[in-house]
């Protein structure tokens, strides 16, 4: 393995995190152990940084935390804001239209935060969706009108997050959004797309980050499992899929760790500080 990493870069959900959404205690040494060989370690997820696990908020040995699948990256000590990349306003101002006229289910992140139509909430909460209801209702906040919402704060818009019922749906979805060249879709599960700006990725927030600490992507281990993770998975020296992982993602990657309910990080991270 190559022993030259300098940067470890983790997605969170179905990776760093097991099922229950919590940071077992053996990944929680893994990251410190690399810590204290020199080497950042950083999160880089599709959630907002008011969403991060509890477990990755109480630890300031993390660097820092790309969020909203690359439009922000926090620091993690106090959540400041150290790079963002938003959606362009008019194109945001356009898909707005798009989804309320289609009533679209619909969430919006900004300023680190998530928020969600009030009468989707309701549905979710009635588990009538597809979506974790104990993750909804701790990282969402409900608002009456979320197209109104999306337009009031088109100017700083992180996220935007749609939901569809069927992987058919989405995909007739993700193809429209791919006329308009002011933002990027993505997906970080089976029924959802997630729109960010023209050139927002996990991983051109970490080639940013890259640029300033004077590190090639050849010292990136990064793990992942999701479409959101694939540019990370390619441009990492190492790139390592979860094995509950998507197959597009696997097929892209060096490695395939055990899964998130096995340590499948931790296991990748002390393989690699003992060959170093």
């Amino acid at each position: 393995m190559n022993e030259n990493i300098r940067v470890i870069a983790l997605d969170l959900d179905g990776t760093a995190l097991n099922s229950q959404k919590h940071l077992t205690l053996r990944t929680k040494e893994a990251i410190l152990a690399a810590v204290r060989k020199q080497i950042r370690v950083i999160v880089a997820t599709g959630r907002t940084f008011s969403s991060l696990a509890p477990e990755i908020l109480a630890m300031p040995e993390i660097a820092c935390a790309i969020t909203s699948n690359g439009a922000v990256v926090n620091r993690i000590s106090d959540g400041k804001v150290l790079l963002h990349n938003y959606p362009d306003p008019e194109t945001v101002t356009e898909i707005a239209r798009l989804i309320r006229d289609e009533k679209v289910d619909t969430e919006v992140c900004t300023g680190g935060q998530a928020y969600i139509g009030q009468e989707y909430y309701s549905r979710v909460l009635d588990g009538k969706t597809n979506r974790d209801v104990h993750y909804v209702k701790t990282t969402r906040h409900p608002v009456p009108d979320i197209y109104q919402f999306l337009m009031e704060h088109r100017e700083v818009i992180e996220n935007i997050n749609l939901n569809f019922t069927t992987p058919e749906e989405k995909a007739l979805w993700r193809e429209r959004f791919l006329k308009y060249p002011g933002v990027t879709p993505t997906s970080s599960f089976l029924f959802n797309v997630e729109l960010g700006g023209a050139a927002t990725s996990k991983a051109h927030a970490l080639q940013e980050l890259l640029n300033e600490w004077q590190v090639t992507s050849r010292q990136v281990m990064a793990f992942g499992d999701s479409e959101n993770d694939l540019d990370l998975i390619q441009m990492a020296g190492i790139g390592v899929a979860m094995a509950n992982g998507s197959e597009t993602v696997k097929h892209a990657a060096d490695l395939i760790a055990e899964s998130n309910d096995e340590d499948g990080v931790a296991k990748i991270i002390e393989q690699l500080i003992r060959d170093s």
